[in-house]
This record gives C-alpha cells, sequence and structure tokens, in this order.
C-alpha cells in the first residue's frame, strides 16, 4: 500500500465494479438484434461472394504493386505487397511502405477510392440492410394479420350460414345492405 487506510478504498473500487452490470440493460435491444442477426443470416451469400471478391482484389493489387515498385521502394515480397493492399483499402495507411514510381502512386490511388467504395458496401450491408430486412418482416407479419381476419371472416360466415339457413337472407345479404 501506498499510504496507511487505503483499505477503505477497496470498498470503492467495489462498487466502481458494480458498473459492469450495466451491461444487463442491453436486454432491451434484444429485438433489434435479432433483426441484425437476420438480416446478416438472410445476405450471408453475399456477402461471402463480397469477401471473395475483396480478397482476390487484394492479391492481384499486392501482386501487381510488387511487380510496379519492387525492392527499391520497401516492396521486398508479394505478401509485402499484399500487406500494403490491405492497410491502403481498409483506409489505415500506416506510411510504413509508400509507392515511389508514378505508376504506383496511381495504382495507390485507385486503391484508396476502391477502399472508400468497399467501406461504403459494408456500412450500406450493417445499416440499410437490417432496416429494410425488417420491414420486410413487419410487412409480412401485417400481410398474415390481415389473411388471418379474412379466414376468420370466412370461417364466421359459413358458420352462420349452417347456423340460420332457416333464415330468408344470409351474410352476404346483410353485407350488402350494410
Amino acid at each position: 500500500m501506498l499510504f496507511p487506510g487505503a483499505q477503505s478504498l477497496i470498498v470503492i473500487r467495489a462498487l466502481r465494479l458494480l458498473r459492469v452490470f450495466r451491461v444487463l440493460k442491453l436486454a432491451h435491444f434484444v429485438r433489434e438484434a435479432r433483426v441484425l442477426n437476420s438480416a446478416l443470416r438472410a445476405s450471408s451469400r453475399k456477402i461471402t461472394v463480397f469477401l471473395g471478391a475483396v480478397l482476390t482484389m487484394v492479391l492481384i493489387i499486392g501482386s501487381l504493386m510488387y511487380l510496379i515498385e519492387g525492392e527499391r521502394s520497401g516492396f521486398t515480397n508479394i505478401p509485402q505487397g499484399i500487406y500494403w493492399a490491405i492497410v491502403t483499402m481498409t483506409t489505415v495507411g500506416y506510411g510504413d511502405i509508400a509507392p515511389v514510381t508514378v505508376l504506383g502512386k496511381v495504382l495507390a490511388s485507385a486503391v484508396m477510392i476502391l477502399g472508400y467504395g468497399i467501406i461504403a458496401q459494408a456500412v450500406r450491408h450493417y445499416t440499410v440492410m437490417p432496416a429494410l430486412y425488417g420491414a420486410r418482416t413487419r410487412a409480412r407479419c401485417q400481410i398474415l394479420q390481415v389473411l388471418r381476419c379474412k379466414a376468420l371472416i370466412q370461417q364466421l360466415e359459413t358458420l352462420a350460414v349452417r347456423r340460420f339457413s332457416h333464415w330468408s337472407f344470409s351474410c352476404r345479404t346483410l353485407n350488402s345492405f350494410l
């Protein structure tokens, strides 16, 4: 202990530990998490194809950069070029390796713009797609409710026709007056 009486601070630290239980308040967002999970499952094939295309682009761009720049610019091998392509495409840009030639800078510019497009696609999948999926799910529920109501009305009509068949009018006749 640094100073006498520091043991009483342990109680304060234990009280601060209770803040961890704020996580339990996340139960309000369970339905939204389900919508997000369902949307990701529904678009899992698209995401897989997208990631496959991105990995293919990274391999091609990294190899091209190795061929264009060479060892004098720090691209000592193809994995180093692939590393540069990933860092550049994700817009991290550490700056440890940079192209020197004009053609390398042109390729780097194209990769940076491509990286912004990839980020925009990812954001679209994580924001717009769950919203669309949630709207579609709500619309399906509303359609099912309408269909259930129509089926219930038809059942009531057939029941009414059976029950009151001795009457001179049916439910359809009654509906025409209403």
